[in-house]
């Protein structure tokens, strides 16, 4: 019987040590990540700069099947710069293919919810209406921009410092 014993903690031990998942390298953790209720010049300073995209991690609408995509599965590379006077472009390779105003915010100025005092990037028209909202959370030289905040649809997608 202590034969047994040992055996089931001795194989349990095992099975835990070898079934453990690694958090790939490119994806954040939320302890690794920015805190969303900081102040928000600190967010801004930290955005600042031009990124390249390394993953993209989404759900297909139709299927529910987990999609991650990498510049190399894709065969393109995204871009995404963010400059002092909020403006911020999106580039598919070379290519401008979307250019809008930002504002970080608290997301209650959106919402007009009290209680939502994340901090996140807010899309502006070139009359400064709201047209959409990302968490955001900048890690270092990392940027992970959550766009599956208005929706279950969207997309997790991770950049690095260019």
């Amino acid at each position: 019987m202590k034969n047994l014993t040992t055996l089931i903690v001795v194989s349990t031990c095992i099975l835990y040590v070898t079934c453990k998942k690694e958090t790939p390298k490119n994806i954040l953790t939320k302890q690794e990540c920015y805190d969303l209720k900081k102040d928000s010049m600190y967010l801004v300073n930290n955005i600042l700069g031009h990124w390249k995209w390394v993953t993209e991690y989404r759900y297909d609408q139709i299927t529910g099947e987990k999609i991650f995509t990498t510049p190399q599965t894709a065969g393109y590379n995204k871009y995404i710069s963010f400059d002092n006077t909020n403006k911020c472009c999106y580039y598919e390779n070379t290519t401008l293919v979307g250019n809008y105003l930002y504002k970080i915010a608290r997301l209650y100025e959106y919402t007009q919810f009290y209680l939502d005092s994340n901090l996140v990037l807010g899309y502006l028209t070139p009359n400064n209406i709201y047209d959409g909202f990302n968490y955001l959370k900048p890690c270092n030289d990392t940027l992970v921009i959550d766009q599956t905040a208005q929706n279950d649809a969207g997309s997790i997608i991770t950049y690095i410092r260019n």
